[in-house]
């Protein structure tokens, strides 16, 4: 239940949001980025990359899950059994994708107000929530993608196991693994947490992360049926888009020139340039939680981007930062004390965030 002013204004932001991004993806469906005025339907602007492969295993299922460019088994099953699930009331199978994003979105909202509250700071939690929907990537909570429910579990589980329920935030985590990879990550700051900040520590509320344990010992027996190989995620994930372990200045060397081509500009540079800017955003952010010995919360910033900084090229990044919720309410402590971090956020949020709307909405990639 939503309580207090704070959380009222957080679930207002993201209401408000996401009627702007809905209506401006409605807007683009009139016309393409080259102004060339002809309509396209407005769902099919809503299904690009990775929304594509979620609808397709939510309607059919994985299929041959390694038989094609782009192998099916590369996306886990949480996220199209969601949408399924919602398809059986009788809802779109997209429409059922933007329904799972939006609730998840504001249980997350919620849960970051409460984060925030429980910092001594209530009136942060309405400023993290609206640099989160301000973030570039932000398009992403409101499209058939899995950022949005990841979050809607991971956010609480966070918050849970802050009150020491740390039962609720084994389950909640234990379901995240089903989502995203990202669930992997949860669960290391989630123990970190516990033996950093746990007081007085109880081996019987360690005992309910075996919960999530359990669910990447069940996750992994799927993946094994699925594809026949004990690690056919990450094989899937090397067929259909390059990713494999690389060093750190290989990763660079891959990534940079696709931020400065040689002929003009194209999506990849903008996807690169915000790759890397998030990169160091992140490394920056983790430095800081370290100094303040918010070690859980460091390692949940840091773990996963010293993996996809550890990739082919980079990939994704700024999608990764809108996961990184640390990153927000940190951005909320510092806006309370200097003003104009929020307007120079603002700023450069809204105007990047409407250059990857309109290119997500024209089937480029951006993230």
């Amino acid at each position: 239940m939503i309580r207090g002013v704070e959380e009222w204004r957080s679930v207002a932001l993201v209401l408000c949001s996401r009627v702007i991004v809905l209506g401006f993806l409605l807007l683009s469906a009139f016309t393409d980025v080259r102004g060339t005025r002809h309509y396209v339907p407005f769902l099919p602007r809503l299904v690009h990359w990775d929304a594509f492969h979620y609808l397709g295993i939510a309607k059919f299922g994985y299929g041959l899950a390694m038989a094609s460019d782009h192998p099916s088994a590369a996306f886990f099953p949480g996220f199209p059994a969601t949408i399924r699930v919602v398809h059986f009331l009788g809802v779109d199978y997209v429409i059922s994708g933007v329904i799972i994003s939006l609730v998840g979105t504001l249980v997350a909202a919620v849960a970051l107000a409460r984060i925030a509250a429980l910092d001594g700071h209530p009136e942060d939690g309405p400023w993290a929530v609206a640099f989160l929907l301000l973030a570039p990537a932000a398009v992403f909570l409101a499209v058939p993608y899995t950022e949005g429910l990841f979050l809607g579990l991971a956010l609480p589980a966070w918050l849970f196991a802050r009150r020491r329920e740390w039962w609720w935030a084994g389950i909640l985590c234990g379901v995240s693994m089903f989502v995203r990879v990202d669930g992997l990550f949860l669960l290391t700051a989630l123990v970190v947490e516990w033996l950093t900040k746990d007081r007085p520590r109880r081996l019987a509320d360690a005992a309910w992360l075996s919960i999530p344990i359990g669910a990447a010992v069940a996750l992994e027996v799927f993946y094994v049926w699925l594809t026949g190989e004990v690690l056919g995620w990450l094989h899937a994930e090397q067929i259909g888009w390059h990713r494999s372990f690389a060093w750190p200045w290989r990763t660079a060397h891959n990534t940079i020139p696709l931020v400065f081509p040689r002929h003009g500009f194209v999506w990849t540079q903008l996807s690169s340039g915000l790759d890397l800017i998030a990169l160091v955003v992140a490394v920056v952010v983790t430095v800081v939680l370290c100094r303040e010995r918010r070690w859980g919360e460091a390692v949940l910033v840091g773990l996963p981007f010293v993996m996809l900084s550890t990739s082919t090229r980079l990939w994704s990044l700024d999608r990764a930062t809108l996961l990184a919720w640390p990153i927000f309410l940190l951005l909320a402590r510092l806006a309370r004390r200097h003003e104009w971090i929020t307007w120079s956020y603002v700023t450069v949020g809204l105007c990047l965030g409407a250059v990857v709307m309109m290119g997500y909405a024209s089937g480029a990639w951006v993230g």
